[in-house]
């Protein structure tokens, strides 16, 4: 799934959460069906909760000095390449 087509509109819905509370996040995410297939498979793989597998995976992130993933600038940039035309 394009990650353009999943952006949400600059500052609609922007997650909050204030982490001198130290009350625990509950985000509500959904998954397009191949990756939750993903998901669920690895998580029984691995015998770990999905909540479990996701905070591993964000705790392991690298985020730069702005707070992004390291890996979104090249994902953003496949992202921007032209769609080839059949034919």
């Amino acid at each position: 799934m394009p990650m353009n087509s999943i952006r949400r509109q600059r500052g609609r819905n922007a997650p909050r959460y204030d982490p001198l509370s130290g009350a625990t996040y509950r985000p509500d995410p959904r998954f397009a069906p191949h990756i939750a297939d993903k998901l669920v498979r690895a998580s029984n793989a691995a015998d770990i909760n999905i909540s479990s597998l996701l905070s591993i995976l964000v705790d392991r992130m690298v985020l730069d000095a702005n707070g992004l993933p390291d890996w979104y600038e090249e994902v953003m940039k496949q992202e921007a390449l032209p769609i080839e035309k059949a034919g």
